[in-house]
Order: C-alpha cells, then sequence, then structure tokens
C-alpha cells in the first residue's frame, strides 16, 4: 500500500510492517539484493527522483549494498538550470531519464556487470504536472495526462537501454495500486485491479511460466535473481519464492495460504524477524 514497503519486500523479501516507516531506519539487521549482485561481481548503482532522506531510503539502501547512489536532491544539484516541479526535494522523471541516460551509458561502457534499480515518482499520488511533459505535448491538467506521459518517457527511455545494451534483462515492477487523485473516476475497484510487472529478455528463464500466480514483493527478491541468471536454491530467499520456470511447482506464501491466513500469520510476534529489522534481541519476555 506504500512504496517504502514494496522496495523492501524487493530488496530484502522481507514484509515492512511499521506505521512509523519514514521515520525509521529499516532492515538494520538484513542483507539485500544489492549485497547478492556485489558479492557476484557486480557494480551496483541506484538513481530516482526524490530525496534519499524521504524514509531513510538512501541509507536502507546502502545498507542493502548499492555502493552507488544518486537521489533527486543529488542531481538537482547538478542541473543549471531550476525546475518548475521539485517532488520531495527532488526531480521530476522526465528530467530524471535525461540526466541518466549519459551516465548509464558509461556504466555499460565500463565492461563489468551492472545491477541498476531506478524509480519513478510523476504518478505518486495526486501527481506532479510538469513542464517536460507539457513540452512534449501531453496536456498536464490531470492524472491521465501525467500518466501518458509518464507511458511515453518510461518507454522511450527502455527503448534508449536497449539499444545501449540488447542483451541485458530489464523489468518493470510496479510498487502499489493508484488509490488517489481524479483517474480514480474511471478505475475499478482496487480488488478487481491488478499490477502489471514486465520482464524482458529473460524468456528463457520465465517460459512457460503462469503469470498470473498471486505473488507478493517480497517474491521479487528471488525472481529477480533467477531472471538475472542465478540459482537460488530451493527457489526460496527470506520469504520469497522464485516465479522462474525452474521454481513452478514451489508455491508462494499466497498461494499457500490465502491472503487473509497469510496476513494473520505475518502479524504475529516473531522474534528472527525482530532481529532482521532493528539489528538485535527483543527484550520481551
Amino acid at each position: 500500500s506504500h512504496t517504502i514497503a514494496a522496495i523492501t519486500g524487493m530488496v530484502t523479501g522481507l514484509p515492512l510492517f511499521f506505521s512509523s516507516y519514514k521515520s525509521i531506519e529499516k532492515m538494520l539487521g538484513a542483507s539485500g539484493i544489492g549485497n547478492v549482485f556485489v558479492k557476484n561481481g557486480y557494480q551496483t548503482w541506484s538513481f530516482f527522483p526524490a530525496s534519499g532522506k524521504f524514509s531513510l531510503k538512501e541509507n536502507f539502501l546502502r545498507r542493502m549494498g548499492f555502493e552507488n547512489i544518486f537521489d533527486g536532491v543529488r542531481l538537482r544539484a547538478m542541473l543549471d538550470y531550476e525546475l518548475d516541479v521539485i517532488p520531495f526535494e527532488g526531480i521530476d522523471d522526465g528530467t530524471l531519464f535525461e540526466m541518466t541516460r549519459p551516465m548509464i551509458a558509461d556504466i555499460i561502457k565500463s565492461g563489468q556487470p551492472y545491477f541498476i534499480f531506478m524509480e519513478t515518482i510523476n504518478t505518486h499520488c495526486k501527481g506532479y504536472y510538469t513542464q517536460y511533459c507539457r513540452d512534449l505535448g501531453f496536456k498536464q491538467e490531470n492524472m491521465e495526462d501525467i500518466a501518458k506521459c509518464e507511458d511515453k518517457i518510461i518507454a522511450d527511455f527502455v527503448k534508449w537501454f536497449r539499444t545501449q545494451d540488447p542483451t541485458a534483462v530489464v523489468i518493470l515492477v510496479n510498487d502499489h495500486m493508484q488509490h488517489s487523485g481524479d483517474i480514480m473516476k474511471k478505475l475499478g475497484p482496487l480488488g478487481s485491479r491488478a499490477l502489471n510487472n514486465v520482464f524482458i529478455n529473460a524468456d528463457n528463464v520465465f517460459q512457460g511460466v503462469d503469470t498470473s500466480r498471486p505473488v507478493a514483493a517480497f517474491d521479487f527478491f528471488p525472481t529477480v535473481i533467477e531472471a538475472a541468471g542465478g540459482i537460488v536454491p530451493g527457489c526460496r530467499l527470506g520469504l520469497g519464492t522464485a516465479m522462474s520456470a525452474r521454481c513452478a511447482g514451489v508455491k508462494t506464501l499466497r498461494e499457500k495460504y490465502g491472503d487473509m491466513s497469510l496476513q494473520e500469520l505475518m502479524e504475529q510476534k516473531n522474534d528472527l524477524y525482530y532481529k532482521l529489522s532493528v539489528g538485535g534481541e527483543s527484550n520481551d519476555e
């Protein structure tokens, strides 16, 4: 239901329960997906448009193995002009993609394996109306206008990226469904919609899989590793289950327990989760 929880799930294979998630350090005792890639010889990068201070995300990503991080504040400081919109003290998505193209081209040219994690922000909550999108010919009057522009700038970026490295695995993952703003008048109720996630250049890993399986954010932790060519022993990592064809016979937790039962089980007190979350032992008797 919120972005940092989805990111935590994908990066650590663990759920995030804290209601005060904006002001606490997350998963102090856990390792993350960036650590896995670093140990396998990859350079790890993260580019995102909001301030890294929001939800203490930059600190979290560094602990999870992302060695090179450019948040919106750092990127905006590199501009020689002022933006009309500064979401969460940072930059808009169009500016993000423009600024990171030459940086990513250099990463690819380095010849070292790389893992790049990026985010977008223009459709967050009620959305951000930007001059960047107006210059592309998109009205900026409602969320639908923002979404149309977002579709184009993301598609154009992915097409560009694939010209730079045609063999790279590209994964587009949604964090949560839109649940605010004027576009809700046209969308169906939350329960009737599903997130759309895309894996490009990974057909050999996902050939024949059921793409409508019930999954959670933490299932993407082992799935991304398998998509990159890794093998997750037992197909499970954290609370996540890899969705690769090799692991088709292993149920996700949503498949095994159903959503209501799984929610109740995950909300039970768990000493291991506490240790992974806060980096120490619980004092409760």
